[in-house]
């Protein structure tokens, strides 16, 4: 069936809705047997206090075993099959979205947390739900951006546009007869807004890639709680209203209607402003300005960020040039890694048809500037020009007055706390050290 659509209409992906399986009746239009499948002596708190309230009977045979036995499966085997589906329509790599998943089902698709509303109270919620399916397994996820069912405001689908930077799948998704909320449908200003914030995400696209990377081959998460990454600080433990993007982004959004200021907690770490690279005072709990117009990220010292300039599509941006964020941190390196392929051939890890770079940045201490950026070409099985065009520093223990390129003395911008390089002409492909004195 998948086939012969796909033969009327190419598509990439398919998004599997209402798979639990969901039901309009319950369980049957001539209801259920009542049996002790069907009417258990015990039943959970489910919605509708019954075992077949907007689903199938329990007692209902299916090719493997009764309902009973498969419920929580029915979504899982869904998407193992669209997987193989498409993988054999398309021989490219397939992406599904399930709404009903099960541990496991990581493998073979991406999850959305279900219909939400659009109220502030589920923009909150969207942060435990997406930490929460990274601890399962399945760690593409994410919620309706801005609300499903209700009408959004300006407000509102603002500041969720920004947290949505930082979901691992972002996806706006609307009900039928409510306020239109894609992007183009709000006020200029708002449409800015949201603009510069998914600028910001395609700008992360390359670190993003590398932690579904990692997440793959490491078991590992793409967002994670701060007790992932901080698990002898206590106060991290009940954190669910922040969350790290990886290991070096720290994200504190604004959850509250009004709100202009944000309480962010802060380990202690060296933390800088993404933005213009201002470096936290002090560990602990800050109260931080948080406009309108931005949502508040700090960068975690000891780490270096691949970056790539935004263009209109994720297929044009992969054709821009790289740049790197550094953020130094004294008495330890800095690290940080880069995974590329094509994005669509299938098991190209299987193959090795992909480049892995890692960086390390290293400075001195004490008041004469020196330092270095090196970066070491792990595997290279992709053969694409991958240009660097700028490297920014955060971080710098004393002023540096020259920076080099391969013992090349290039020019370089400071503003404030940030020295940038620009213009680069460097082929991440090849060994090159960057200095400073």
């Amino acid at each position: 069936m998948a086939s012969a659509f796909h033969a009327l209409l190419p598509f990439d992906g398919l998004w599997t809705d209402m798979n639990e399986p969901s039901n309009f009746a319950p369980g049957s239009l001539l209801g259920c047997t009542g049996d002790k499948y069907d009417d258990p002596p015990y039943v959970p708190g489910v919605l509708g206090a019954t075992l077949f309230s907007k689903t199938l009977c329990p007692s209902a045979r299916q090719h493997a075993s009764l309902h009973y036995n498969v419920h929580s499966l029915f979504g899982h085997l869904e998407a193992v099959a669209s997987n193989q589906a498409l993988r054999s329509i398309r021989a490219l790599r397939p992406l599904v979205i399930s709404r009903s998943t099960f541990p496991g089902s990581g493998q073979h698709a991406g999850h959305w947390l279900g219909d939400n509303r659009s109220e502030w109270a589920h923009l909150y919620a969207s942060i435990p739900g997406v930490l929460s399916f990274n601890l399962f397994g399945i760690p593409l996820v994410g919620p309706d951006v801005c609300g499903f069912m209700g009408d959004t405001s300006d407000e509102l689908c603002t500041r969720w546009f920004q947290l949505a930077v930082f979901y691992p799948f972002t996806r706006n998704h609307n009900s039928i007869g409510n306020r239109d909320q894609d992007p183009a449908s709000f006020p200029p200003a708002v449409q800015d807004n949201i603009r510069l914030h998914l600028r910001l995400r395609y700008l992360l696209l390359p670190y993003l890639y590398t932690l579904f990377y990692e997440s793959h081959v490491l078991n590992g998460t793409v967002v994670r709680p701060l007790f992932f990454e901080f698990a002898q600080d206590k106060a991290t433990w009940a954190i669910d209203r922040q969350l790290l993007f990886g290991s070096a982004l720290l994200v504190s959004p604004v959850l509250d209607a009004g709100a202009t200021r944000v309480d962010a907690y802060f380990p202690d770490e060296a933390w800088y402003d993404l933005y213009n690279g201002t470096r936290l005072s002090a560990p602990g709990t800050l109260s931080l300005d948080a406009p309108l117009e931005r949502i508040n990220v700090h960068l975690r010292g000891g780490s270096v960020l691949p970056t790539q300039q935004a263009a209109v599509t994720t297929q044009l941006s992969r054709l821009n040039p790289f740049g790197l964020l550094v953020a130094l941190k004294e008495g330890s390196s800095s690290r940080g890694s880069l995974y590329w392929d094509d994005g669509d051939s299938l098991d190209s890890l299987e193959s090795g048809a992909f480049n892995l770079l890692s960086w390390t940045a290293t400075d001195a201490d004490g008041p004469a500037a020196s330092g270095q950026l090196t970066w070491t070409l792990l595997h290279a099985g992709y053969p694409t020009p991958m240009p660097l065009a700028s490297i920014r520093l955060y971080g710098m223990q004393a002023t540096p007055t020259a920076f080099f390129v391969d013992g090349v003395q290039t020019p370089f911008r400071a503003d404030n706390d940030t020295w940038l390089l620009e213009g680069l002409r460097v082929d991440l492909l090849q060994p090159v050290l960057v200095s400073w004195e």
